[in-house]
């Protein structure tokens, strides 16, 4: 679910109850095997290590290659495991090659994680008062930021920019607005409304110099 809301799916319809439990039980196996191989073969790669030289014949002084090669091929079935992660649980429209960065992004976190959790849990080693709950709270924390870890590699996937050029939103219609009346109509409605107040002031003007000449002519 979180998934599918960091790549901004749509809900799907759910497939009938036959269905849906297979397909959940096929994702389980897929996820869970990446997962395991993920997770062990840098362990095995580590804790062996010694077993391994001595089974090609090599000194203990190339060890340290023998980690490089482990830290490869774990972060190598990381991003296998988030890739899978990606395209099972939520099947975005992403570019693959996004959802491949992505998968990087938290195949070097992941294994960050492991690496941390590695060393705390053989630093556990002789004290049985610390295992009964020390061990319990380290997968747990392990478990909550392997699930943040999933989340941020998401949101790099879904925000590259092929990504966001997928999803460029399509211009918005354009608005019709209420017509505007025809500029020449209304000079002309106004002409033909204007009031004729010369005709009015001639013949007012007129009226009052008659009614002057009268009174004049009356005085006289």
């Amino acid at each position: 679910d979180a998934l599918v809301v960091v790549f901004e799916e749509p809900k799907r319809d759910q497939p009938s109850l036959l269905i849906g439990k297979l397909r959940d039980l096929v994702t389980l196996v897929v996820i869970g095997f990446v997962l395991i191989v993920a997770v062990a073969v840098s362990g095995l790669v580590r804790g062996f290590s010694q077993d391994v030289l001595d089974w090609v014949g090599l000194g203990s002084e190339l060890s340290w290659l023998l980690w490089v090669l482990s830290l490869v091929f774990g972060l190598a079935a990381n991003a296998v495991l988030f890739f899978a992660l990606f395209k099972l649980l939520a099947a975005p429209p992403t570019p693959t090659r996004s959802l491949w960065s992505g998968a990087l992004l938290g195949a070097v976190g992941f294994e960050a994680l492991k690496q941390v959790s590695g060393f705390l849990l053989s630093a556990t080693k002789g004290q049985p008062a610390f295992q009964v709950f020390g061990i319990t709270l380290i997968l747990l924390v392990w478990i909550n930021y392997s699930s943040r870890v999933g989340l941020y590699a998401a949101s790099w996937a879904h925000t590259t920019r092929a990504a966001r050029a997928l999803r460029v939103p399509d211009p918005p219609a354009r608005v019709q607005g209420p017509r505007v009346p025809s500029l020449a109509g209304v000079s002309e409605d106004r002409v033909a409304a204007r009031p004729t107040w010369v005709t009015p002031f001639v013949a007012g003007g007129a009226a009052a110099l008659a009614l002057v000449a009268v009174l004049r002519k009356r005085e006289r």
